[in-house]
């Protein structure tokens, strides 16, 4: 495996976040010059950013254990405020819900209500597929405690996600440094990652993934301990989180198995064939999906549809959603259709415009034949392509699960010498452009 200096103080990452700051809110003015802004978004958009920038810096002057409680304390300070905006007369305004989460909570409401036997009739009734069963029957036993008052349990649902947001940055961490990153990359990586809008946005939603996106990183975590250090126990950490996890959403499940099976048990063929697969996983997902669907009936149902799909789009959006699926989610702007994409722009940005090392950190880590980031290649890969295939591709609640991922391969690719910054720039700039423009 070849060593690579630590590109970090070189600025190459820091370069891409804030020119991608810049360019986003110039063309965001010049866009919506003749709009009305709400002010409460624009205060959030404008401190929140300043406020983020300022915490991922100090991020990195800290230790481990300085870094986690000041996260801990940046998420739960700013949940309360984001709560306090949704809970304003905006939301008069705007709709902050979420389809999902007001079907959880009324499906964890109602099974709080009967006898634990009957929780999985209840369940059962609403989500047919086991997949979607775990965080309702998750959301029953928080009614249970609280008896039913849904204003306790969506407080201390918050507080409990700044927790499992907590204990996963402390999983980056670690991870971050089994695939041999220094401490000061590391810290970069839990800085974008821990300080992220989006996050703060999941803490106050109830969705589910502040628990999901713990439980995938557990897995990724077992396993890269299980290769690091063995154990029986870690190999039953990696059976119990995939399990868990196949309650949540299966097909990520499946993906982890294969990992596991390949980095552990079977890792001459794994990592001798791994370009391989990734180019055949592209070329059946992308051109040929329909061999999937003939395994996958809900991708079968995608795929007899997604022709109308793309043509009721355009050509323009057929041909850039495959590689900006890879880049996304892309920053949004005024919108009052996609309201809630507006408080996300410290995750959308950095993970617009730094998506382009990411692939490349990706591609040099294969060349060089790196195995230790085949797992991460393995979920940023497989995650963007299930979106490709499912249409989902600028979905930010999918895409928040590959994140973690993907800011690692970033720094890995910060590492690289390379020409293709202003290329990468200027094409960054033209897609954020059409797709506010909404010419795409």
């Amino acid at each position: 495996m070849k060593a690579y200096l630590d590109n970090l103080d070189s600025g190459i990452p820091k370069r891409y976040l804030y020119v991608g700051i810049l360019i986003t809110f110039l063309l965001q003015v010049t866009l919506l010059t003749n709009n009305t802004l709400e002010p409460l978004i624009v205060i959030w958009q404008l401190g929140g950013m300043l406020v983020f920038l300022a915490s991922l810096h100090l991020v990195q002057k800290l230790s481990i254990n300085a870094a986690l409680f000041y996260i801990a304390a940046y998420q739960l300070a700013l949940s309360f405020i984001l709560l306090q905006i949704f809970g304003s007369e905006l939301s008069l305004k705007f709709n902050f819900g979420s389809v999902d989460a007001d079907l959880y909570n009324r499906i964890g409401l109602q099974a709080a209500q009967l006898p634990l036997a009957k929780v999985f009739d209840v369940i059962g009734f609403y989500l047919k597929d086991i997949s979607d069963q775990g965080y309702p029957l998750f959301i029953s036993i928080l009614y249970r405690i609280w008896d039913g008052d849904t204003e306790r349990v969506r407080l201390f649902l918050l507080i409990l996600n700044v927790g499992f947001q907590t204990l996963t940055v402390y999983l980056i961490y670690d991870i971050a440094k089994i695939v041999g990153l220094r401490h000061g990359e590391t810290m970069w990586i839990i800085g974008l990652w821990g300080l992220n809008g989006a996050s703060l946005y999941f803490n106050v939603s109830m969705l589910k993934e502040p628990l999901f996106l713990l439980l995938c990183t557990a897995v990724m975590h077992s396993i890269y301990k299980v290769k690091s250090s063995g154990g029986i126990m870690w190999h039953l950490s990696v059976v119990l989180f995939i399990t868990l996890t196949w309650f949540f959403r299966y097909y990520m499940s499946l993906f982890f198995i294969i990992i596991y099976l390949g980095y552990y048990w079977f890792p001459r063929i794994y990592n001798k064939y791994f370009a391989v697969v990734c180019i055949t996983a592209m070329i059946i997902c992308i051109v040929l999906p329909q061999i999937l669907g003939s395994y996958i009936p809900a991708i079968d149902s995608v795929v007899g549809s997604s022709s109308s799909f793309y043509q009721s789009k355009g050509l323009a959006f057929r041909i850039f959603s495959i590689p900006v699926t890879f880049l996304g989610p892309i920053p949004r702007f005024y919108s009052p259709l996609y309201v809630i994409e507006q408080f996300l722009f410290t995750f959308s940005i950095p993970k617009f415009f730094l998506s382009g090392l990411a692939i490349w950190g990706g591609v040099k880590a294969i060349q060089n034949n790196d195995y230790r980031v085949y797992p991460l290649i393995s979920i940023f890969l497989f995650t963007s392509l299930l979106l490709i295939v499912s249409l989902h591709m600028l979905d930010y609640r999918y895409i928040y699960i590959i994140l973690p991922c993907a800011y690692i391969l970033m720094t890995l690719g910060a590492r690289q010498r390379t020409n293709l910054y202003p290329i990468y720039m200027a094409a960054a700039t033209v897609i954020l452009f059409l797709f506010n423009m909404q010419l795409y």
